[in-house]
């Protein structure tokens, strides 16, 4: 069965609207239900995982992000949402290593040596500099000025 592409475009908007607003439960029965008519968009099945992760789910999640691992659908993201539901389904190994594979996907902040020239920090700061080196675990050191 199928249905026009305008309305499944309506459905995933309120699927989206529903999981963004705190209806998780309403929003996993719509991309469940959208994941039964469109078997092959791995998106409406990435978003059911995370819809069962924020209604409490985890046990559920699990095997359709083993799914989405099996036809190859794995980045960032992914590993990120495997982490967090294998540690809430206390699978901490697990977690760890799945976090493990996230932060090698990412690219590793510059180092002070690698810079040729110091630079001045903006007020804000590199942001994606900072959010790398924190999820690295690293702690976030300020270049010295500019003489």
């Amino acid at each position: 069965m199928s249905i026009p592409a305008d309305q499944k475009d309506a459905v995933v908007m309120v699927a989206r609207l529903y999981l963004q607003y705190g209806f998780a439960a309403k929003a996993a029965t719509l991309f469940k239900a959208l994941s039964l008519l469109d078997p092959d968009e791995v998106s409406h099945r990435r978003s059911l995982a995370l819809a069962l992760f924020r209604s409490q789910r985890a046990q559920d999640a699990l095997p359709v992000l083993d799914q989405l691992a099996l036809k190859g659908d794995v980045d960032g993201g992914f590993h990120v949402l495997r982490a967090q539901v294998l540690a809430e389904l206390g699978r901490t190994d697990e977690a760890t290593a799945s976090m493990q594979a996230y932060l090698s996907l990412q690219d590793p902040p510059p180092s002070p040596s690698r810079r040729s020239s110091p630079r001045r920090a903006s007020p804000q700061g590199d942001q994606r500099t900072r959010e790398a080196t924190v999820q690295a675990g690293g702690s976030m050191t300020v270049p010295e000025a500019a003489s």
